[in-house]
């Protein structure tokens, strides 16, 4: 048997100072009182210039990521720029509001599965009998107005309540 290791980080080779190109995230208070910057789309850059303007990096972010640095920040050589979670596909809301369950109904578009290993249960999305039920988690704002809405793909384990508080760049 052999384990293949995922790559979980992006570190800068050279000394520089890093731009965000076509980069959109969201920021979100962590347990230590400071903010992650969650990366929030799938076509943005990090970049990192030389003290004459050009080009030295170019990476690729994948969504869902931790932005380590911040635009216009210099870094050196071997700096951690960004980190993610390669064994997971998170879908993540963009604004923060209240949950509301949508076509997410118990034993017809989901079901609770308990893990053999941790006792805990989790709720996975099933495919249903009935086509016009599409799972959909609504996020809305104070007034109740529904500002995202987010269709769960089959198998997408649930790690949100109905009626739970969540923040930009938590994971639904």
């Amino acid at each position: 048997a052999s384990r293949i290791s995922e790559q979980s980080t992006l570190d800068a080779k050279h000394k520089g100072v890093v731009k965000f190109e076509n980069l959109t995230w969201v920021g979100r208070t962590n347990t230590q009182g400071g903010t992650d910057l969650i990366v929030m789309n799938r076509n943005g850059h990090i970049v990192v210039k030389d003290d004459k303007g050009h080009d030295r990096e170019r990476y690729e972010v994948v969504y869902g990521a931790h932005l380590k640095v911040k635009d216009g920040q210099t870094v050196d050589s071997g700096q951690i720029l960004v980190e993610w979670d390669p064994y997971t596909f998170s879908i993540l809301t963009e604004d923060a509001g209240t949950v509301k369950y949508k076509d997410l109904i118990p034993d017809v578009t989901f079901h609770e599965e308990v893990d053999e290993v941790t006792g805990l249960s989790r709720k996975i999305v099933v495919d249903s009998r009935d086509e016009k039920k599409q799972p959909t988690i609504e996020i809305r704002d104070k007034a109740g107005k529904v500002t995202r809405k987010y269709h769960m793909p089959s198998h997408a384990h649930l790690m949100i309540e109905d009626n739970d508080v969540v923040y930009a760049g938590q994971v639904l």
